[in-house]
């Protein structure tokens, strides 16, 4: 019994493993992505233009799947369209860099689109930047504190 409780185990892991594997590119895609980098750092203006069309293309469901899952509300209150202008600039921006051998591109994305998202979250609520927006969210959480204690707090208690 304790045998075949170890081989549902391996299984499990190998059938893991295997979805893992599977979520790379395949070596034509690696290629195709390949040859849209060369075509975007060629320095003909309209293979970047290209280049970058098809990589918004590749991309933009996962940027829009971004939106709608980290930033609910704002969709809501119609930034959609914004947001996705800020995203696809980001995308954009790093163009260059991305190294299909390296990962896929949302797993090169991922990070830099969470910031811009958290930056335009901070300048649309907080009207200010992520690192000024953390200060101030510090200040208000220690006079929430100060006040909850009953305590008049001065400026270098906060």
């Amino acid at each position: 019994m304790g045998k075949d409780k170890r081989n549902i185990t391996e299984t499990r892991n190998t059938s893991k493993k295997e979805k893992k594997f599977s979520s790379s590119y395949s070596d034509e895609q690696k290629e195709e992505l390949r040859n849209i980098i060369a075509d975007f750092n060629s320095g003909s203006e309209t293979a970047k233009k290209a280049a970058i069309e098809r990589i918004v293309d590749k991309v933009s469901g996962f940027i829009g799947e971004m939106i709608r899952r980290r930033l609910p509300s704002f969709v809501a209150s119609g930034h959609y369209h914004d947001i996705y202008d800020e995203c696809i600039v980001t995308v954009i921006s790093l163009i260059g860099g991305y190294d299909p051998d390296q990962g896929t591109l949302t797993t090169y994305y991922t990070y830099p689109l969470i910031h811009t998202l958290s930056e335009y979250a901070n300048s649309m609520t907080n009207h200010t930047t992520a690192y000024y927006s953390k200060i101030m969210n510090q200040i208000r959480s220690a006079k929430a504190y100060f006040e909850s204690q009953s305590i008049t707090p001065s400026v270098t208690d906060i």
